[in-house]
């Protein structure tokens, strides 16, 4: 009788023992590790498909980089577009801590249904980006240069 107890203890110990090691072993396959990204991923995800810049941010930053950190920016663009107030934050964020301002355009008498924030009276933009110039082509006097098929830059003579 004392033997039966004995192998039904040590029966009972090997299958939680066996049960404990399997789940173990098992968990690995359970657990979940999160994708390794760049850095800089959704900025290139935006810059490459709204703006088409191949080189997604990097070449962005570097246009960016070219004017001292107080330089007043805008946006332009077409303001039927929501692609404007997505490049208008991509644009806004890489130029930290320049201010940047966003205006959509519309058709006289129309109001454009994206836009964004507008320079405070008195504030005049030193360098105005143009989204989508294809679609609304910049004005020539702000000598405007093509760096992506979404965009151009330009700037204002003060």
């Amino acid at each position: 009788m004392l033997t039966k107890r004995i192998y039904f203890v040590l029966y009972w110990a090997a299958l939680a023992l066996f049960v404990a090691f399997g789940l173990q072993s098992w968990a690995g396959y359970f657990r979940g590790a999160a994708p390794s990204f760049p850095p800089d991923a959704g900025l290139d995800a935006v810059a490459r498909q709204q703006l088409g810049l191949r080189t997604g941010a990097e070449s962005l930053r570097k246009e960016i980089a070219a004017y001292p950190e107080d330089t007043p920016m805008i946006v332009f663009g077409p303001g039927s577009e929501i692609g404007l107030t997505d490049s208008y934050y991509l644009i806004s964020y890489l130029a930290w801590p320049r201010p940047v301002w966003c205006r959509g355009l519309a058709p006289a008498g129309q109001q454009p249904r994206f836009t964004g924030p507008t320079p405070p009276p008195g504030v005049r933009p030193k360098v105005a980006f143009f989204y989508q110039p294809d679609k609304m082509p910049p004005p020539a006097w702000a000598n405007p240069r093509k760096i992506a098929p979404g965009l151009a830059i330009g700037t204002f003579s003060q």
